[in-house]
């Protein structure tokens, strides 16, 4: 027994405040049989360690020690030793996906950092505040930000999950949106519609809020609507990182657009988005302007996985006009590789003859002119490997599709954390 109280004591002196002296005393008292304590210091000792969030090789340390002292039981710590290496190796792969979810979780915060730094900024906030006109925060700058500028306190707020602790002053509310007074704040990226159109309640009243969720197709704008369909299963996954294309136009609707770019590249694809017109900068639908990476005739000769087209109405007249982006399209379908349309530009699709024997969807305003109208009720469409969407509302939903469909369910759901989406 003593031989095993100091194999203890060399395990649990990778211990914090007097563990190894604690579990030693347990070990005296109770007098477990020698072969129950290998197995019970080892089981013990792993799940302190890893309790302690160290890693692989802290577990690997100590087993070694206990393999010098326990020699003549080298072949039962062996067996220990590996499924000790499979905790931790599980372990490790836990930590690495929290680190991976932080990446995309983090990929706002910096701009926060630094709208939290501008104190022309903040001077232009906190007077809006001393006078009662609204403010807010989406994601990680309600933490970031207002807390640090002192404009939530006492106020009922909320913030991205991962960085509710830091509502410090504020009353942390578990909701997608939170208005207190002239004060609304958003838990996510995937809730900014939703934010957007509490604001238009604010500032116009229910029922002009109501009549835009009903243009942006919002989920709920309609009882009965079906979420997603799903025609003609093939498998879209890849061996390499997708090469993706969206082309963009003056008029193409900016929310599409943004979204199926920042999703996409959350899940590491290689997206270029091409300016159709003659300049790589375009005006959006909403006076947004956009900066394409390329100009399309500079990227006609790549061999694209996936091309998606955004939605608005004259930006997918204006896609539609392109000889270059309809060429790649027609080689795309004859290919058979991935190809999809936002809102209106399921119609320009489908005028083109790029719909042919294909089930799809679009804006209600624009469903009636597709030749198929059986699925016209569904948010998300897919048809072997042609996807559409019903508009702006359901542009998430369209994108996280298709990380699915590309990626894998591991990669969606780090997203969709990340994202705020369910």
């Amino acid at each position: 027994m003593d031989m095993a109280v100091r194999a203890a004591e060399a395990l649990l002196a990778f211990m914090r405040e007097g563990c190894g002296k604690e579990f030693s005393e347990r070990l005296r008292t109770q007098g477990w049989p020698e072969k129950e304590t290998l197995e019970m210091i080892v089981n013990w000792g792993v799940s302190q360690i890893l309790r302690e969030h160290t890693g692989h090789q802290r577990v690997m340390d100590a087993l070694t020690t206990m393999k010098q002292t326990f020699r003549t039981t080298f072949l039962q710590l062996e067996r220990m030793t590996w499924r000790a290496s499979k905790v931790a190796e599980e372990h490790t792969l836990s930590l690495e996906r929290e680190v991976a979810l932080k990446k995309r979780v983090e990929g706002g915060v910096p701009g926060s950092e630094r709208l939290r730094d501008c104190k022309v900024l903040e001077n232009i906030t906190k007077a809006q505040a001393d006078e009662g006109r609204l403010y807010g925060a989406i994601g990680a700058a309600p933490a970031v930000v207002l807390e640090a500028w002192d404009l939530l306190k006492g106020r009922k707020a909320t913030c991205h999950p991962s960085y509710m602790n830091q509502l410090v002053s504020a009353v942390p509310e578990d909701s997608s949106v939170q208005v207190d007074g002239p004060v609304s704040t958003c838990q996510g990226p995937a809730l900014t519609l939703d934010f957007a159109l509490s604001l238009v309640e604010q500032l116009y009243g229910k029922q002009n809020s109501k009549e835009m969720q009903k243009f942006a197709v919002q989920q709920g704008w309609k009882e009965g609507e079906v979420g997603k369909e799903e025609h003609n299963a093939e498998d879209w996954a890849l061996a390499k990182v997708p090469l993706v294309l969206v082309p963009i136009a003056n008029g193409t609707d900016e929310v599409e657009a943004v979204i199926v770019i920042d999703v996409l590249r959350r899940a590491k694809a290689n997206v270029i988005v091409a300016s159709v017109e003659d300049n790589l900068q375009i005006v959006a639908a909403r006076g947004t302007k956009i900066v394409a990476d390329k100009l399309i005739e500079e990227v006609i000769q790549s061999n694209y996985d996936l091309i998606l087209l955004p939605g608005g109405l004259h930006g997918a007249e204006r896609l539609g006009s392109c000889e270059h982006l309809v060429k790649l399209l027609r080689e795309q379908a004859k290919s058979n590789k991935v190809y999809g349309a936002i809102c209106a530009s399921a119609v320009m699709l489908d005028n083109k003859g790029l719909l042919k024997g294909k089930k799809a969807t679009s804006h209600p305003r624009h469903s009636s002119r597709l030749s198929d109208q059986s699925a016209v009720n569904v948010r998300v469409v897919v048809d072997g490997k042609v996807i559409t969407n019903m508009g702006v509302g359901a542009t998430m939903e369209f994108a996280m599709t298709i990380v699915e469909k590309v990626f894998g369910l591991e990669t969606t759901n780090l997203i969709a954390e990340a994202l705020v989406f369910s």
